[in-house]
This record gives C-alpha cells, sequence and structure tokens, in this order.
C-alpha cells in the first residue's frame, strides 16, 4: 500500500528535512538554464482537512419554549392518569428539574455549552439565572394553578412563547424602525408578537379544546383572545424591562387579562 507523502515524510525526518530545503534536481537545472526565472521556493505542507462534521447550530430559544409547554401540558399516554388532581404536581416536576439545571449552570457549578448557547443571547452562563429561568418559573405556575382545565394558562404561555419569542427573532432582523416611546423596541417586534401570539394562543386553546377539556364559544374566543394579544403586546413594549423581565410581565399580564375575560 502506498504510503501518502506527509506520512512518509514524517517517518523519515532526515529524507524530509532534505527534501524541504533542498531543491530538486529539475529546478536546479531550470534554474542553470534560465538565470533571470523567480527563486525556487519550498513547498509548504496543508495539514489533511478535518473530516468532523461541524456541530448543528442549536434550537433556537422560542422553539425550545414552545416545545416545552406543549409537552409539558399534553396528555401521557401510560399508566399514570393525566386526569388526575395530582398529574398537574407530576408533570411539574420536569420544568423544577430544568429549573435546578438552570441555577446549577448560571452559577457556574457546571458546565454545559450546549445548554448555553441554545437559551442565552451572549453566551454567557449569568443569563441563564434571568429570562430562562423565569420562564421555567412561569410555566410551572401555569401548570400549577391553571393546568388543562382553563385558557388562561394555555393563551399566557401563548403570548410568552410564541408571542414574545417570535416578536424577539423579528425584531432583531427587520427591527430598525423603533417605537417612540422605548428605543429597545421596534414596530415589527410588536405587530410580530400581537399575530405570532394570537394564533399560537388560538391554536392551544382550539388544541385542548378538542381534546374535550373545555368547551369554547369560539365567536367570543377569538375576540377575547385578541383582547389579551393586545395587552400583552402593549405591556411588553413598554420602558420597564430593567425593572422587569418579560419573560415575568408578558405572561403575568397576559393570565390577568385572559382571566378577566374570559370569568366575566
Amino acid at each position: 500500500m502506498c504510503t501518502p507523502p506527509h506520512f512518509l515524510i514524517l517517518l523519515l525526518p532526515g529524507l524530509s528535512s532534505s527534501l524541504l530545503t533542498s531543491p530538486p534536481t529539475h529546478v536546479s537545472i531550470f534554474s542553470t538554464a534560465f538565470p533571470n526565472a523567480p527563486p525556487y521556493s519550498q513547498p509548504t505542507l496543508q495539514p489533511p482537512l478535518s473530516s468532523k462534521t461541524p456541530p448543528l447550530p442549536p434550537l433556537s430559544s422560542p422553539a425550545l419554549m414552545l416545545s416545552s409547554s406543549v409537552s409539558i401540558l399534553s396528555p401521557k399516554k401510560n399508566s399514570f392518569n393525566s386526569n388526575a388532581g395530582e398529574a398537574r404536581y407530576f408533570a411539574s416536576l420536569v420544568p423544577l428539574v430544568n429549573c435546578s439545571r438552570l441555577i446549577i449552570h448560571g452559577l457556574s457549578l457546571a458546565d454545559d455549552q450546549s445548554l448555553v448557547k441554545s437559551v442565552t443571547r451572549e453566551g454567557n452562563p449569568k443569563e441563564l439565572l434571568r429570562g430562562p429561568l423565569y420562564y421555567v418559573v412561569m410555566l410551572m405556575l401555569c401548570a400549577l394553578v391553571f393546568w388543562r382545565e382553563s385558557p388562561v394558562g394555555l393563551i399566557a404561555l401563548g403570548m410568552m412563547c410564541g408571542g414574545d419569542g417570535f416578536a424577539d427573532i423579528m425584531g432583531r432582523k427587520f427591527g430598525s424602525s423603533k417605537i417612540p416611546y422605548n428605543q429597545t423596541k421596534s414596530w415589527v417586534g410588536s405587530i410580530s408578537m400581537l399575530v405570532s401570539g394570537f394564533f399560537v394562543s388560538i391554536g392551544m386553546v382550539w388544541y385542548y379544546s378538542a381534546l374535550g377539556y373545555f368547551q369554547m364559544d369560539w365567536g367570543d374566543t377569538v375576540q377575547r383572545v385578541a383582547l389579551v394579544s393586545l395587552v400583552a403586546t402593549v405591556v411588553e413594549s413598554l420602558p420597564i424591562s430593567n425593572l422587569i423581565d418579560d419573560n415575568i410581565s408578558v405572561p403575568l399580564a397576559s393570565m390577568l387579562a385572559a382571566y378577566l375575560t374570559f370569568t366575566h
């Protein structure tokens, strides 16, 4: 079997030194015949290309948020009765474990770069102790208080993960036109939150209504969800991010608006 040239050079260091420092014979003859030709330059060995496949980009935070909230509240076909009163506490164990992970890695007690890159904006582990942690706490709150018996928790989650999450993506990419009273927010981001939050919330309410957890009058439901979406969008656009994180203000405002709208 033929040995590749770079392996041969590694095996025969004396020969490799001679090859790399002395021009070949045909180059010497060429230099004699053509004295004005450019001088010989020794070749540079290129390292072999890496066969490693580049890592896949991490999932976006909104995608993780939406998938996690639906998976927590979805009915599980197993021996545990998901309709039992204790089901909400059992399901809350999942975000509780994630909450512990965020605290551990946010305090740098352990290192998990894949976690940090997938749910933070700047790659700083301390960010895990803010927005992502608040989100998990709100997820547990919605599961414990509202579970699948009320559309209030579903709408709050829809506005937080679908609305606010999509607003961040669109605002960062297309948000050149800022809102006059808050230069950190854009018209594109707010409109995206209003539209996406409305459709995600309607979709989640329809899904659980179709499963029979509650019955809705869809003529009134669409109007009420639209009102909640507007309230949540206005709250998200306010210049209060330094006082309270969006992952707290948006779901709390959505809960309050949805509770007042659907119970009165």
